[in-house]
């Protein structure tokens, strides 16, 4: 049983009557009561029962398990809304980056995509283009962030418990996550690139 914690290795227990208890180093019992509706409800009878067992027995913290549960995670929730709070500013500084880049490009090709538009490439083709290459670099990204995931998942351990540093469905979903922000930021400057005039930026050159 988990004694000691949720992220402790289970540790063997045997039980044992209450009434029987003859143990002269156990200074203290826990008890379990499972409840139909809000555990606090139920406190003045749980003390009435356990007095009614042994009226000599202080009875000093009655708890909802949820409660004894959250604390004893609350430190390693602590570290894990940090580190969810780091990828947030990555996702956004990703968001940021690309966008920054396609518009760069826009402005650089404009000629470019003036004469593929006059040559006869659609507006919904210029758009894909666009996001294409925007997502390009995002993907070789992808791949760095997932090779140094597996490098550094055993740090990643520490903080957690019950769940393996390396799963796949979590890198999947995160890879994804990326790729789709990198998708969405270009889509607001490959919008313009298509909507550019070919004659008036060829002219214009």
């Amino acid at each position: 049983m988990k004694s000691s914690g949720l992220d402790k290795p289970d540790r063997a227990a045997f039980y044992a009557p209450f009434a029987r208890r003859t143990f002269p180093w156990l200074q203290g019992s826990s008890f379990v009561v499972r409840t139909n509706g809000g555990p606090e409800l139920f406190a003045r009878t749980i003390r009435q029962q356990l007095t009614a067992i042994d009226s000599q027995q202080p009875i000093y913290r009655i708890v909802p398990l949820d409660h004894i549960v959250s604390q004893s995670v609350a430190a390693r929730r602590f570290d894990t809304g940090l580190i969810d709070l780091f990828a947030a500013l990555a996702i956004a500084l990703c968001a940021v980056g690309v966008y920054g880049t396609i518009v760069s490009r826009v402005a650089e090709r404009a000629r470019e995509i003036g004469v593929r538009m006059a040559l006869g490439a659609t507006r919904r083709g210029i758009r894909l283009m666009m996001v294409a290459r925007a997502c390009a670099p995002s993907a070789s990204g992808i791949g760095l962030g997932i090779v140094l995931s597996i490098w550094t998942g055993r740090l990643l351990s520490t903080l957690l418990f019950g769940v393996p540093p390396f799963d796949p469905s979590t890198i999947a979903g995160a890879a994804l996550l990326v790729l789709a922000t990198g998708a969405a930021a270009a889509c607001i400057p490959a919008r313009r690139a298509s909507s550019l005039d070919p004659l008036s930026v060829i002219r214009g050159e």
